[in-house]
């Protein structure tokens, strides 16, 4: 296994895990109980160490996709994207350890408050931003990402078969 592949393993996780890590959180606002405001912190801060992790092995998975002749533009955008995604989930991770501390210290209520309003925020800002990165990362090896607005035009024996079977159809 190369850096390449972990980077492509550990990518998912981030992806996924900030959309379940907002269920969460906006379930405990629904049921407004301490333990859910901490299991919504505690799904960000794995969706922070994973976001950490898909980071730190891209540059090696980088080095292997310019050898094979990848778009060094494509991987610079998409490193762009996910530098900014980055650093929007270890704004989340902060205030999910804050929200944790100021839900388990009784005199913190106000910075519990604070945090999860801020957590918030922040997970749907971390959403948006690692959904940007994925995308542009889904377009390095997968070319039906980035087809953008190119139209695609049936082949001549698509056409040609799709012509037989609509008079086929009219009888």
């Amino acid at each position: 296994m190369n850096l390449a592949h972990l980077h492509l393993i550990l990518v998912h996780f981030p992806v996924v895990g900030s959309v379940a890590a907002l269920g969460l959180l906006v379930r405990a606002y629904f049921v407004r109980s301490r333990e859910s405001f901490s299991v919504a912190a505690i799904a960000t801060l794995l969706v922070t160490l994973t976001a950490i992790g898909a980071f730190a092995t891209g540059e090696g998975a980088e080095h292997i996709l310019e050898k094979i002749g990848t778009s060094e533009s494509a991987i610079e955008s998409h490193e762009a994207a996910a530098y900014a995604a980055l650093v929007s989930v270890l704004f989340a991770g902060f205030l999910a350890i804050v929200l944790v501390v100021g839900l388990w210290i009784d005199r913190m209520e106000r910075v519990s408050v604070l945090a999860r309003h801020g957590l918030l925020i922040a997970l749907v800002v971390s959403v948006c931003l690692i959904g940007v990165a994925a995308q542009r990362g889904g377009a390095i090896r997968h070319t039906e990402v980035s087809v953008s607005s190119a139209v695609v035009q049936p082949s001549d024996t698509q056409a040609a078969d799709t012509a037989k079977g609509a008079e086929t159809d009219d009888d």
